[in-house]
């Protein structure tokens, strides 16, 4: 991780949604305002019960990052935000 962030979200997906997470994730990753994109993991994690990814983010990314996952979401009916 590049520095302490003020927002972190992670993203939730199921195992037909995998393609559109993960594109999703790429997109993300390529932000200069998003200071560090987690792994997939394709299995529940600790107090996560299923597949997701972590972001962290400068509270400035806040409006693009929701849209795009709101887009995504749209567009797949699957990922989500938490």
């Amino acid at each position: 991780m590049k520095a302490a962030a003020p927002f972190h979200a992670h993203i939730y997906y199921s195992d037909d949604d995998r393609p559109a997470a993960e594109a999703l994730r790429d997109a993300l990753s390529t932000r200069h305002d998003v200071l560090f994109v987690g792994q997939m993991t394709d299995r529940g994690v600790g107090p996560h019960p299923i597949p997701q990814f972590e972001i962290h983010f400068l509270e400035s990314a806040r409006p693009p990052i929701v849209a795009a996952i709101d887009v995504t979401a749209a567009q797949r009916e699957g990922c989500s935000l938490a």
